[in-house]
């Protein structure tokens, strides 16, 4: 910070910047032309945040195998974190599962990164389930799409196979 001379205003010297430091305290005083100083009056300075990162997820990708018929609490969770310096702008609000056309898929994901199944997955219809998620800070600013892989486990069925006849 510098204080010009001529006209009392405080400026700064370089850009301010909230994710580096929050904020400045410190006092100043006027100095007559005799040399004598005023009473010190303390300065506080809060430096506002910008919504300049966007959330980033802690993986670069997600995998997870289920078995099928079962219906999940929590199949997976997901998690992204933001680099601004504020809960507005630097808290993860919502995560949301990207549409895939015209085609539902059978999951949900909570404010939490949380994915459950809304319905019990079959392997006969799909061995794996590609998701792609995005995370959103409280800005609203979107984080890159991650990819989620469900992987459903063919079930195992007891039974007797391939044994010969005697006679």
């Amino acid at each position: 910070m510098v204080i010009d001379e001529n006209e009392a205003r405080l400026r700064v010297r370089y850009p301010l910047n909230c994710e580096k430091r929050r904020n400045y305290k410190f006092d100043i005083a006027a100095v007559g032309c005799d040399g004598s100083y005023s009473n010190t009056v303390p300065v506080h300075i809060t430096v506002t945040d910008v919504n300049e990162f966007a959330p980033v997820f802690s993986q670069a990708a997600y995998v997870r195998a289920v078995d099928e018929g079962k219906l999940y609490d929590e199949l997976l969770r997901v998690d992204a974190t933001d680099r601004d310096c504020t809960p507005r702008y630097g808290d993860v609000c919502k995560y949301e599962i990207l549409g895939d056309g015209d085609r539902a898929q059978p999951f949900s994901i909570d404010n939490e990164g949380v994915i459950r199944n809304t319905e019990p997955l079959e392997y006969d219809k799909s061995h794996n389930h590609i998701l792609s998620v995005v995370a959103y800070d409280c800005g609203m600013m979107p984080s890159a799409p991650v990819m989620v892989t469900i992987k459903v486990n063919k079930p195992c069925r007891a039974g007797w196979k391939g044994l010969a006849e005697r006679g």
